[in-house]
């Protein structure tokens, strides 16, 4: 069985889509408008639902950090992240 490896680098990352599973509104936006994504309190922007819950700091406002800092050191680190999928036998 073959596999096939498709990696994305950190930098690579452009487009963030948050989606309420209450109400279906998708957000899709520019990484770094990535807290614009839900409402300051973790809820939709659409419906209100509380989507994700945080005691202090945005999950996504972290996010969106830890992915500025690693671009930011991408002289001396490389991250990617791998998709690995399984391709059917021949």
């Amino acid at each position: 069985m073959t596999e096939k490896v498709t990696k994305i680098g950190t930098c690579e990352l452009n487009i963030v889509r948050v989606t309420c599973h209450r109400c279906g509104l998708t957000t899709e936006m520019d990484i770094s408008r990535i807290t614009k994504a839900i409402s300051s309190s973790g809820a939709c922007n659409h419906c209100s639902e509380q989507i994700i819950r945080f005691s202090e700091l945005n999950p996504l406002l972290q996010l969106k950090r830890a992915l500025e800092q690693i671009n930011d050191s991408k002289e001396t680190l490389t991250v990617e992240f791998a998709i690995v999928e399984d391709e059917p036998s021949k």
